[in-house]
């Protein structure tokens, strides 16, 4: 795949998360302490403190998920935020906007780190020892890798009419292979030790059971 169908498939996946995620709540941080936002390789970010914390045995929520919430750094000083409505209060949130404390910018710190693949940005003139710090604290719950893709390809021996059956191989046994092949592209979300403090979750949150595989699914009115 080249450089332009890959862009073209980014951008249908855009237009196609945009509705998923469109009910959610944005506000914008503001970040005036002494701890600012740092970027990365991969600065937007999300993870679902309601289902981490609540049902840490459902592993399989996404964008449609009950409990969502975003967050990508837009200067040292201001950040995006996007949440469930339903499932979060934001503390000391002001209409669209909401001032942060150093807790908070940390743990969206930690957050950004723990997405990142090989890069961090720390801010201008930052305590960089006391940055990087605050960041090493998450290490052991920060994957290698945030994106695991899984090949396989069309096995010899086929069981069954009208199916097909394929094996995992390696990178190199895809690539030298003739065979039809399958590419499998998996999400490895970490475990995030520390969500942002003023995002607390509702004593009621209200949310949809779906009682299947798909899991919690957000309310909407």
């Amino acid at each position: 795949m080249g450089t332009p169908e890959a862009m073209e498939m980014m951008l249908d996946g855009a237009r196609e998360y945009f509705n998923v995620v469109s009910d959610l709540r944005c506000v914008l941080l503001i970040n005036n302490t002494q701890t600012k936002f740092i970027l990365s390789d991969c600065p937007a970010v999300f993870s679902n403190k309601f289902i981490l914390k609540r049902y840490s045995h459902m592993r399989n929520w996404g964008f449609a998920s009950a409990g969502l919430y975003l967050y990508l750094p837009l200067t040292p000083r201001l950040g995006f935020f996007a949440f469930d409505r339903h499932v979060y209060e934001l503390g000391s949130r002001q209409g669209s906007t909401c001032e942060l404390k150093v807790k908070d910018a940390v743990a969206l710190n930690q957050l950004v780190y723990l997405f990142c693949n090989d890069l961090v940005v720390l801010p201008p003139y930052c305590d960089v020892a006391n940055t990087v710090c605050q960041l090493k604290k998450v290490d052991k719950a920060k994957p290698e890798r945030t994106v695991r893709v899984n090949v396989a390809t069309e096995d010899q021996n086929q069981h069954g009419e009208g199916t097909k059956r394929f094996s995992v191989v390696s990178d190199e046994e895809f690539a030298g292979s003739t065979k039809r092949g399958l590419i499998h592209v998996e999400r490895v979300l970490p475990i995030v030790p520390l969500h942002l403090p003023k995002l607390r979750i509702r004593q009621n949150p209200k949310y949809k059971d779906t009682q299947s595989i798909a899991g919690l699914e957000r309310y909407r009115i």
